[in-house]
């Protein structure tokens, strides 16, 4: 080997040992924490980890912010909803995650999830619950309401540099819904360093999406959808992660190892904080746990191959094999204080 060569090697290396000193002091663990709040794990059964992590978010990040019971219909999923609710203002996260894993089992033929036993992906489990199908209340926790504004188009007047004038013709009274569970993919993302991504302007992003921006074949209108009602919480994933190496050549996507995820995003007047997010042991997958921000502030990794969670500083932009975040809307109390 070349000295050039080693040279290289070294410095990649110590690259890499500087990134991992770097993580490790980021997800820092307490190894004595003061638990004011249950935080018991449910053990792993059958290969459950991919549910886990979804309704451990769901139970310790979103529904203490629900202020009433979902309400039940005919719809399996409104009982689910509902039982979740009751369990974690009982504080009995374990019946909870219990009932979301038979939930799944004994539904896995009609929501097109795998078998009873089978490894499966966190996202297919947000798809089934938060399927747009499902008209129950609760899902509008996780939507935006928008109404259209359509402006006619008229080209500058001659000699005159203004750029196009838009008048306001019309504003249609009709609310539509969409859905706060938005997918990425790699011209999304800015790679910074050895595999080391950024997003870039998630916000932005987000927000181009709900409003929508479209004009007519004849360039003679303008369609843009306002922001009428916030989602309270917001799912983004990753595309990338969680899926094996066939399906990524198959879709053209690059295998990100460490992404860095905004603390705070904002979409128009709305601020959003990272609250919780679901991380792989691999690239493709293969086992999965949740890190979650309880109502008091602290922070926990879940993880049901553990007998208990670990308490970390905080949830960090930067993790690795991250494919799911999930961001909740800030009040304008909790604004003024996080500024």
């Amino acid at each position: 080997m070349r000295q050039s060569e080693v040279r290289d090697q070294f410095q990649k290396e110590k690259k890499q040992e500087y990134r991992d000193k770097k993580q490790a002091k980021i997800i820092s663990v307490n190894d004595q924490p003061e638990v004011d709040y249950p935080c018991n794990i449910v053990p792993n059964r059958e290969n459950t980890c991919f549910i886990d992590c979804i309704f451990n978010i769901i139970s310790r990040s979103v529904m203490p912010y629900i202020p009433e019971p979902p309400r039940i219909d005919d719809d399996p999923r409104a009982q689910l909803f509902a039982n979740l609710w009751k369990a974690v203002q009982e504080h009995d996260f374990t019946s909870g995650i219990l009932s979301a894993q038979d939930f799944i089992w004994d539904n896995e033929g009609k929501y097109r999830l795998r078998e009873r036993g089978s490894f499966g992906n966190p996202v297919d489990v947000c798809e089934c619950i938060l399927d747009p199908r499902c008209i129950n209340p609760f899902l509008g926790h996780f939507q935006f309401h928008t109404k259209a504004e359509v402006y006619k188009i008229s080209a500058p007047i001659k000699n005159e540099l203004k750029a196009w004038i838009t008048e306001d013709t019309q504003k249609s009274n009709k609310i539509r819904t969409k859905r706060a569970m938005f997918y990425l993919n790699d011209e999304n993302f800015v790679e910074e360093d050895l595999g080391d991504w950024r997003l870039v302007n998630l916000g932005g992003l987000l927000e181009e999406s709900i409003t929508d921006c479209k004009v007519s074949l004849d360039d003679s209108l303008l369609m843009q959808r306002q922001i009428v009602e916030y989602a309270k919480f917001i799912i983004v994933v990753d595309r990338s992660q969680g899926h094996g190496v066939e399906w990524r050549e198959k879709h053209g996507e690059l295998s990100r190892s460490i992404t860095y995820y905004p603390l705070k995003i904002k979409i128009e007047k709305a601020e959003y904080q990272l609250c919780g997010c679901v991380l792989a042991t691999r690239s493709t997958g293969f086992h999965f746990k949740a890190m979650c921000t309880i109502p008091n502030g602290d922070v926990y990794e879940f993880d049901n191959m553990k007998s208990s969670p670990k308490k970390v500083k905080r949830i960090d932009g930067k993790i690795k094999y991250t494919g799911l975040v999930i961001y909740r809307q800030l009040t304008p109390d909790q604004e003024l204080q996080e500024k």
